[in-house]
């Protein structure tokens, strides 16, 4: 019988905007998970009998939910001056795993408030617009490698 360890969610990473200008938010992210999907092709049939299908497209999202903050330097204020902005992003879902998901993702404001006297939280939802790369977190100094879906 195999002996399988299931592995945690964490400490990792998911960082935001270009290198030198990362935004992280691992600190205050108590969920996270890229969610790539796929469009099925529109099938249309012709006089003939014969079917026309576009190829599908890609799709996807990044969702996760954080702690709120309420400094103007803090992750809340960066999604209100980032909004509608598309931006890399880096998530490391383990730092002594060995992959890393790249992209790019739509930011879009987080939610402010919620309940007296609680730490909220605000969730988020944001749009992949490019397909993400699934990569060897090289970080440790694995060999380099990435895995993009083949054409449909």
């Amino acid at each position: 019988m195999a002996n399988i360890t299931a592995q945690k969610l964490g400490p990792g990473s998911l960082k935001f905007g270009d290198t030198g200008d990362e935004q992280e938010f691992a600190v205050r992210l108590t969920t996270a998970t890229v969610n790539p999907t796929w469009a099925d092709p529109e099938v249309t049939p012709v006089l003939s009998g014969d079917q026309v299908s576009d190829p599908g497209e890609f799709e996807g999202t990044l969702s996760g939910s954080i702690f709120q903050d309420f400094d103007m330097e803090g992750l809340v204020a960066w999604t209100w001056d980032n909004k509608f902005t598309e931006l890399p992003f880096v998530f490391i879902p383990r730092t002594e795993g060995g992959l890393k998901v790249t992209g790019t993702v739509q930011i879009m404001p987080l939610n402010i408030g919620g309940d007296v006297k609680t730490a909220n939280q605000s969730e988020f939802e944001w749009k992949l617009t490019t397909e993400p790369a699934l990569e060897a977190n090289d970080g440790g100094g694995a060999a380099a490698m990435s895995y993009t879906s083949p054409e449909v």
